[in-house]
């Protein structure tokens, strides 16, 4: 529970609603509340006023009895206007939970952020709506769009499901219109004409499209006879081995009487 949601919380007490119904307007547990309670008077008891303040939810207990002390003034004067106490929960929402209840000009601004280029979350936030609550309220939209629901709550869901899509829709063509008349190579490299997976279009950098067909390796073997001349090293002639298959009726000749090689 932060320092925001316990101002929220003490305000809405003392506008006169139970502590129940202001925890369920801030989002937070009655028992979180209680808890924290009693652990602030346990650790206040037998304390100093200097040790209180600076103990951990000390704050939050002088902030609620002060609360309640005036609820009880405030209950005594809503005696002869019942409906304030109704007004006392939309005149200090921290967090718009039921669309219904969503302030007409609030809708507006949030619509006019989103046109304006804004990110969706960031304007929910602008005008005090939690991201997780839109969401619910843009997929309760989206089923009774679908489904074809015509009553009073589901076509205040549809309203709000398009009007929030139209909104994105309005922003993201305001500023490919600009990209493409003010800079054209960025919208055709990064906008609405860069290249797709399923569309042709301009690319920053190059890529491999299709690759050629490698051929097979064809591996052929010829057998013959070698043709390399005997070379010559240090002025003298090597011979050269020939091998005969075993086979063969070729007969060495008799090299009995030959002159050995270092006589030449």
């Amino acid at each position: 529970m932060n320092e925001i949601q316990i101002l929220q919380l003490t305000r809405l007490i003392a506008d006169g609603l139970t502590a129940g119904q202001a925890c369920e307007a801030v989002g937070v547990t009655q028992s979180a509340l209680t808890r924290r309670l009693i652990e602030a008077r346990r650790a206040a008891k037998g304390a100093t006023e200097e040790q209180r303040l600076k103990q951990r939810y000390y704050g939050l207990l002088k902030a609620y009895e002060s609360a309640q002390e005036q609820r009880a003034k405030t209950l005594r004067r809503q005696r002869g206007n019942p409906q304030e106490k109704k007004m006392a929960l939309e005149r200090h929402p921290l967090i718009h939970r039921d669309l219904m209840t969503f302030p007409q000009d609030e809708r507006k601004k949030l619509l006019d952020h989103i046109r304006h280029g804004s990110d969706v979350a960031h304007a929910l936030e602008a005008v005090r709506v939690h991201a997780s609550v839109a969401g619910m309220w843009l997929q309760r939209g989206l089923d009774a769009f679908v489904n074809g629901l015509e009553d009073d709550e589901s076509v205040a869901y549809i309203g709000f499901y398009l009007d929030i899509g139209q909104a994105k829709g309005t922003a993201s063509t305001d500023a490919s219109e600009r990209v493409f008349a003010g800079t054209p190579i960025a919208y055709l490299l990064y906008g609405s004409g860069r290249e797709t997976e399923t569309s042709p279009g301009w690319s920053k950098n190059p890529r491999v499209t299709r690759q050629a067909e490698k051929p097979p390796i064809k591996i052929v073997t010829e057998w013959g006879t070698s043709t390399n001349q005997t070379a010559v090293v240090s002025g003298k002639l090597q011979p050269f081995k020939v091998e005969v298959p075993p086979d063969s009726d070729y007969q060495p000749p008799d090299r009995t009487d030959w002159p050995s090689e270092d006589e030449g």
